[in-house]
Order: structure tokens, then C-alpha cells, then sequence
């Protein structure tokens, strides 16, 4: 997590210089379009995104696709060299939460013109929805799908244990869950251990949010006393998985996951992380995050799952919008992507797909439309700095989990060194 920190500081370095200086793509000579796209996921991703590229591609003659497809560890790694190298694609897929730092390194393309032109079509997606990819006026990602935090539970251990795991559990409902599956079955527990959403929803259960304009998001560190409480007590209470399991595998790969083999029987993720429940004989299912009993207001929100952008090295902005177009209303083409990446966005890909989901998508399908009440408007985009902040978040958790810092330590430093770090970006 470390490596990744620091390749996102070199990123977003290099992006403020390299994209200043242009793009060093040609177009062919017979005036063919070479459209350069960039994604993270799996083999199935990779086969199904492009599938849809070469689709649109043979619809528009003089366009072709050069797609590259990283696993998700190694993504910022690839983006940080052609960043430096001035051989950024043209579309790259993003997150929500790093949209506001990309725009302040100027390299992202403003999409609104082309969304005004209806070369971008958004007639057929709630504002609610595609106004996630806006900073004031200016429009500089595409949704491709709407996902929710929630936590994944086997349910064949928590019914040989006996315990119901439902939505609108507190923490201390979920403790003694854990804590009665573990005496019951010898079966451990995680908590959130890496990413920052678990915090996140934490805070905005309280009407208080992570980031801030240039400093953390809530006034006092003890705002966050409580969530690392709850590592501490899992520790105590001898539920949470050894902290070797967690720190030592790679958790971006499905299989590495400790409730892919039952080490342990939950997990913390969004709703279209839907691999777990292709494992033969594991009945998988999805509930809401456990919340604060003193919950001022729901701390989950719809959150855009992906976003493609178009980057500012692009000679070809408009057939970039185009294809963002396509890749938002085609029907055919979301007969094929079938919502890997989160809940469509336009209301006709929404039913045509509802009509025909397999087992997986559908219980992600049936999540999004049961977590609205669970649900609260979204945070503003992270600020410059934040990944920083969320690699300083796993470091305190691990370190927790290790039984070497105190609830009131991880909570403090956490502030105060997230507020150092975010102060140096204002």
C-alpha cells in the first residue's frame, strides 16, 4: 500500500507536466482515429470491454481501439509511466474520489460541451446520477455504474451457527454476531481493514464527512474514538482474523480474500464485487454496513462505482464522447457489459437487463434498489492529497490489528497527520 501511495504522489506529479506538454499521438495516415483506452478489473472486464470497443469500432469506420487492461494493484504503477513517459490513453478509467485531484493537475477534459451537443447523450440518466462526474459546471467523468457499500456474508456459516445477519444491524449487534459465530464454529471475523469506506460511513452517520477543503472533514479526533474502539474490542474479544492473514495476502485478487477459503465468514466490499458468489456451494449475501446506534442519519450512499474520463493528451475528445455515448445507451452493448461494473445508469439498460440477469447480477441489481433508505446524498469529491490520507489509514489499521496502537492513538494520529497532509496541498 505503501509502493501505491507513492506512485500515486509520482502520478499525479507527472500529470501536471505531462499533459501541459500534449499528447504524442498521430493519426494514421489514412486518417484512421486510435482511440487508447485504459482500464483495471478482471479477465472477464477485460474480455467483455472489449468486445464493446471493437463493436462500436465496426459501426465507425476510421476508428480503432487500443485497449489495455491492468489488474488493479498494478494500474497506478502503468499510469505513473506513461504519465511520465507523455503516452497517456485517451480514456482512462477513474474513481469518483480522485476526480477533484485529477482536475487540479488539468487532466481531464471538460465533457459538458459534448453533453450539450448530444454527441454525450445523458437524456436517459437522472441528474442524481451523472452529476457525480461534475466540479461546478464542468462535467469530467462518465458513471458507469452506481454501487453501495455493504458487507458479504456467508450464510451457510451463519446458519450452522444459528446467527441472523440482517440490514440496519448496529456494531454492537454485529459484535456479538462475530463473537457467537467464533465460540460456535471457530470461525474469525474481519472488520474493515483496508480502505477508508468503513471510516467514511462512520463519520457520515453523523452528518460529518472523511475530507474537507484542505483538512480533514470533522472537527475532533475523537469523532473517530469509536470506529478504531471497535478493532480494539474484536482484539480483545479474540473474533478478528489474525492480522498476518489480512496484511500478508493480496486482497485484490478474489481468491486471496480470507471468506473465499471460510477463514472467516463476512467481508467488507460494494455491492458489484460479485466474484465471491460464483464459489461453487457458498450461498453469498449482501447486507448493509452495520451502523453507529447513536446514527444521526444514514452514512451509505450511491456511490459511481466507475467513471470513464477523457484525458486532456486526447486529439480526439469528441469520438472519445461519442464512444462514452454509446457505451451509456447502447442495448447491445450492455447485453454484453450485463452491469459488471455497477447498476447501468440509463433507465432503458436498467429494464432491458432487469429481464434477463443472472443470479449474481441480480442480487446486486436487487441491493442498489432496497438501499435508498440506508442511503444519504454523496460526499463532495476527495481533495488533493486524500490518497495519501487513505494510505495512512491502512497503516494505522494494520498496526492496530497488530494490537500496537490504542484506539485513542489511531484516532489521533490519523487527524493529525491527515490534516498535515492534506495542509501541504492547499
Amino acid at each position: 500500500m505503501k509502493k501505491i501511495g507513492l506512485i500515486l504522489l509520482v502520478f499525479f506529479f507527472c500529470g501536471s507536466m505531462t499533459f501541459a506538454a500534449g499528447n504524442s499521438q498521430q493519426a494514421a495516415s489514412d486518417g484512421t482515429k486510435t482511440i487508447r483506452i485504459i482500464w483495471w478489473g478482471n479477465q472477464n472486464r477485460h474480455d467483455i470491454t472489449t468486445e464493446v470497443c471493437n463493436m462500436y469500432a465496426a459501426a465507425h469506420p476510421g476508428v480503432k481501439f487500443e485497449p489495455e487492461f491492468v489488474d488493479y494493484s498494478g494500474y497506478y504503477d502503468k499510469l505513473a509511466v506513461q504519465a511520465a513517459s507523455n503516452t497517456m490513453p485517451d480514456i482512462a478509467q477513474n474513481v469518483y474520489e480522485n476526480i477533484a485531484t485529477h482536475v487540479s493537475k488539468n487532466m481531464l477534459v471538460d465533457l459538458m460541451p459534448y453533453k450539450k451537443s448530444n454527441v454525450l447523450n445523458l437524456d436517459d440518466v437522472p441528474e442524481s446520477i451523472w452529476s457525480a462526474g461534475l466540479l461546478g459546471d464542468k462535467l469530467y467523468g462518465i458513471v458507469l455504474g452506481v454501487n453501495a457499500a455493504c458487507m458479504v456474508f456467508d450464510k451457510g456459516i451463519t446458519d450452522k451457527a444459528g446467527v441472523t445477519i440482517r440490514d440496519g444491524m448496529t456494531w454492537g449487534d454485529f459484535a456479538q454476531a462475530a463473537k457467537t459465530i467464533n465460540e460456535r464454529l471457530g470461525v474469525k471475523s474481519v472488520l474493515p481493514h483496508q480502505g477508508e469506506m468503513g471510516v467514511n460511513l462512520w463519520l457520515r452517520s453523523m452528518g460529518l464527512t472523511l475530507f474537507g477543503d484542505g483538512k480533514m472533514g470533522y472537527p475532533d479526533y475523537r469523532d473517530t474514538l469509536g470506529y478504531y474502539q471497535l478493532y480494539v474490542d474484536a482484539l480483545r474479544d479474540g473474533y478478528l482474523v489474525d492480522a498476518r492473514i489480512w496484511v500478508e495476502r493480496d486482497h485484490s485478487v478474489t481468491t486471496q480474500r480470507p471468506i473465499f477459503d471460510a477463514m472467516v465468514w463476512n467481508d467488507f466490499a460494494t455491492s458489484n464485487y460479485s466474484n465471491l458468489n460464483t464459489v461453487p456451494g457458498r450461498p453469498f449475501s449482501m447486507v448493509q454496513y452495520p451502523a453507529r446506534a447513536d446514527a444521526k442519519m444514514p452514512g451509505n450512499y450511491m456511490r459511481p462505482a466507475t467513471l470513464f474520463c477523457v484525458t486532456t493528451s486526447s486529439k480526439y475528445p469528441e469520438e472519445c464522447a461519442s464512444f462514452l455515448s454509446f457505451f451509456t445507451n447502447s442495448i447491445e452493448a450492455n447485453k454484453i457489459l450485463k452491469g459488471e461494473r455497477g447498476v447501468p445508469i440509463a433507465a432503458k439498460i436498467v429494464a432491458m437487463l432487469t429481464e434477463t440477469l443472472d443470479p449474481t447480477s441480480k442480487a446486486n441489481f436487487n441491493y442498489i434498489a432496497a438501499s435508498p433508505p440506508y442511503c444519504s446524498p454523496i460526499s463532495p469529491p476527495d481533495p488533493p492529497g486524500s490518497p495519501e490520507v487513505k494510505v495512512l489509514h491502512n497503516s494505522i489499521n494494520e498496526q492496530l490489528m497488530y494490537g500496537r496502537l490504542t484506539a485513542d492513538e489511531a484516532a489521533k494520529r490519523f487527524f493529525d497527520e491527515g490534516n498535515a497532509i492534506l495542509a501541504r496541498y492547499k
